[in-house]
């Protein structure tokens, strides 16, 4: 198997912002994920409970890296709990992932730590 030559660059999935925030209808409760955005080997759809900050952060975070439409991203993230959970999940989030999130809402980059 051969690594990339030096310089190459690698395929990098576009980021998907929504129009607006507003546009972000993710239920509350228990958010089930499928495979394609969270894979946990035995288990087909993993859950994770809303109410947890630590589960919901890793569920918004695993949704944001991994979705590959704005469908995964409106249908399974809410406006609010992504507002209040992003200076949070931020920190282990792709550059490009962030850049994109907060070039489109400002108002996420504003958001104030909560640790």
């Amino acid at each position: 198997m051969s690594s990339p030559a030096p310089g190459a660059s690698h395929r990098v999935r576009p980021v998907l912002p929504p129009p607006s925030l507003a546009d972000l209808h993710g239920p509350a409760g228990v958010l089930e994920l499928p495979p394609r955005l969270c894979w946990s080997g035995a288990t087909p759809d993993v859950r994770f409970d809303l109410a947890n900050p630590s589960q919901s952060a890793a569920a918004y975070e695993a949704v944001l890296e991994n979705a590959r439409t704005l469908g995964d991203i409106t249908a399974h993230v809410d406006a609010r709990l992504l507002a209040a959970l992003w200076p949070d999940i931020v920190l282990g989030m792709r550059t490009a992932t962030r850049a994109a999130r907060e070039a489109a809402f400002p108002e996420l980059a504003a958001a104030p730590a909560t640790a």
